[in-house]
């Protein structure tokens, strides 16, 4: 090769290296050259986060083969798109569909931090107990796989105690017998914790309560008057080794418990009863925090007391005129008629209190006598009414602000996020949730905001959030269904299961700590995982 073709060559290797570093320089850096304009465009890139984890991705029906995969934060991102409008969608065989209309932007991360697939029936890991006559079921803290559940039984005689026997049988035939079990759902053993045909199960279904130690709990039923009586059973393992009525401990004078109190222990399933005059009866009861034998009690004569189940003579009144309570932290909350101002007291010092809400929260022509209090701290909380009525008091201690908001429609109740940045709420008809804080994470909701997530013209129940707090899920007739809260474009929403029956107020629970949908059926509890582990970094 001559002196001038080697000049040549080189000549044109710099030319050509000159033309295409700037091209890869700026295609390094998000550049894309638009044919239609004949200019380099910034792109954008979609990053999402899902499960299950290896899913397909679509953007306007084309299939997403150049994905990357993020350890640090377990997302894909798909980078080098060309600022538009895009159709995104998210698949998985088996698993239900994910689909939504996005905007990219130069320069940008569209994100997507909470995709969620669901398994379809056909593949979905699922295991039905059979049992008849379940009427009420709750999650136990013991065990994310423990089950307690109300069943009632044919109408016999039941043999407990003589005592028990002899009371129950006196002037009486066959009575319905009401039963209380405990159910191991991996090892599926099922266990008979309590027997009685003294009481029935409340029609309102209310939670049980385990204490902190989770050897105790009480049960809520009422008595042959239609009266709610608390039943405290303290457990071994997954028997009961004695049963105590609340309601009689908590009313005896000290008198009557040094004279009648038992010398020994009961036999298990046995009830410890005082009989006394001027009873106060009990609306509320809550266990103390971390107290294993301390409790709060709300009255039907608006008396708010500490009481220690097992020195009944240490009983100390909080509050007179109180409506209602609730827990946040290690803080007790209490709300005081007439007008329904909202106290703090520390479980420490229940001598001083701090005034939270500094006016009349509830308006005028309030008439109830009792409310429900959902609170997350002391500046986040919601009231309640008997009549549906809700009012959120919240303040913002970092902006100043303070928002006292008047629902429009009557509630069923309400729901905090865990971070506390968003109150999911629902009536009959229509499910919505507000932002409480800022949201600045994608998508980025402004707080004060609220976004209606369904309505539905057939009844709406067992409304809660999941995990992420991003999704909820819910029933309508005899449909379980989920929706995600990303307001952006249309809302995903999935119909998960169907029963042959219409679903009852907590027949459907989701446990957040095993992933699993449990629901009532005919005859049978089920229970089916929707969300498979993922460990650490996604592995």
């Amino acid at each position: 090769m001559t002196l001038m073709q080697r000049r040549l060559f080189m000549s044109f290797f710099i030319v050509l290296f000159m033309m295409v570093a700037p091209v890869v320089v700026l295609f390094a850096k998000g550049y894309r050259f638009n044919l239609e304009n004949g200019i380099f465009i910034y792109s954008g890139s979609v990053t999402i986060k899902s499960w299950p984890r290896d899913i397909e991705i679509y953007l306007d029906g084309e299939r997403q083969t150049n994905k990357h995969y993020n350890v640090l934060n377990d997302a894909y991102t798909i980078n080098g798109i060309k600022p538009g409008t895009y159709s995104l969608a998210c698949k998985k065989e088996g698993y239900t569909a994910w689909r939504k209309q996005i905007d990219v932007h130069s320069g940008v991360s569209t994100e997507f931090w909470n995709v969620l697939l669901f398994p379809k029936e056909n593949i979905r890991e699922s295991n039905t107990f059979q049992a008849s006559n379940i009427e009420q079921f709750f999650l136990s803290p013991r065990n994310p796989e423990e089950i307690v559940y109300f069943a009632t039984g044919k109408e016999e005689k039941i043999e407990t105690n003589k005592e028990q026997s002899a009371e129950e049988d006196s002037g009486q035939g066959a009575a319905q017998t009401n039963q209380i079990y405990l159910l191991d759902t991996e090892e599926e053993e099922n266990s008979l914790l309590y027997s009685t045909q003294k009481y029935s199960f409340l029609e309102e279904r209310e939670n049980i309560e385990w204490n902190a130690s989770n050897e105790s709990v009480l049960f809520p039923l009422k008595n042959d008057k239609g009266e709610k009586t608390y039943l405290l059973a303290e457990l071994k393992k997954d028997e009961i080794e004695k049963t105590f009525v609340l309601n009689n401990i908590f009313n005896q004078q000290p008198e009557a418990e040094k004279t009648e109190k038992p010398e020994s222990a009961p036999d298990a399933g046995e009830e410890i009863e005082v009989e006394t005059e001027g009873n106060e009866k009990i609306k509320k009861v809550r266990w103390m925090f971390n107290k294993k034998d301390e409790l709060i009690i709300l009255t039907q004569n608006h008396n708010l007391y500490h009481f220690d189940y097992k020195n009944p003579e240490d009983k100390t009144l909080i509050s007179e005129n109180v409506s209602g309570f609730d827990f946040a932290g290690n803080e007790i909350y209490y709300t005081q008629l007439p007008n329904n101002i909202v106290w703090q007291v520390s479980q420490n010092d229940l001598e001083n209190k701090t005034q939270i809400t500094n006016s009349r929260f509830l308006p005028e022509n309030y008439k109830d006598k009792f409310i429900s209090l959902t609170v997350y701290d002391e500046y986040r909380l919601f009231i309640k009414t008997e009549t549906g009525k809700g009012l959120l008091f919240n303040k913002n201690p970092e902006k100043n602000e303070t928002q006292r908001l008047e629902t429009s429609s009557k509630i069923t109740d309400v729901q905090f996020s865990d971070d506390g940045k968003k109150l999911l709420l629902w009536n009959s008809h229509e499910v919505w949730y507000r932002m409480l804080r800022d949201w600045k994470i994608q998508p980025k909701r402004e707080s004060g905001e609220k976004i209606i997530l369904t309505r539905f013209s057939s009844p709406v129940k067992n409304v809660q959030w999941m995990e992420n707090y991003e999704n909820i899920i819910f029933t309508v007739d005899k449909t379980i269904k989920s929706s995600e809260a990303d307001p952006r474009d249309h809302l995903n929403m999935v119909d998960i299961s169907k029963a042959e029956t219409e679903f009852q107020e907590k027949d459907v629970i989701y446990n957040k700590n095993n992933q699993k949908l449990y629901y009532l059926g005919e005859n049978a509890l089920t229970s089916e995982l929707l969300i498979s582990k993922i460990g650490f970094l996604g592995f």
